[in-house]
């Protein structure tokens, strides 16, 4: 996991609900496995999205689709 991605790991267990931060280092460090594969797509980061918001806590949804977008407007 290189810099960029340990930033992106802390930042969604800080926006997480409580018991769910193993939820999301599950979806997120699947997620970086597929990104070092090569085999992380739009369709991937959509499902992602889905299931990370299902589990953020209500008053940080705006910031976490903020960041979101602005990661998705990286993908190839």
């Amino acid at each position: 996991m290189h810099e960029g991605q340990e930033q992106f790991l802390q930042f969604f267990l800080d926006a997480v609900q409580e018991g769910q931060q193993d939820q999301a280092k599950h979806l997120l460090f699947g997620a970086f496995g597929q990104m070092q594969s090569g085999t992380f797509d739009h369709a991937a980061f959509d499902e992602l999205k889905d299931q990370l918001l299902a589990i953020v806590k209500p008053d940080k949804q705006a910031q976490v689709q903020v960041a979101m977008a602005k990661f998705a407007s990286t993908l190839k």
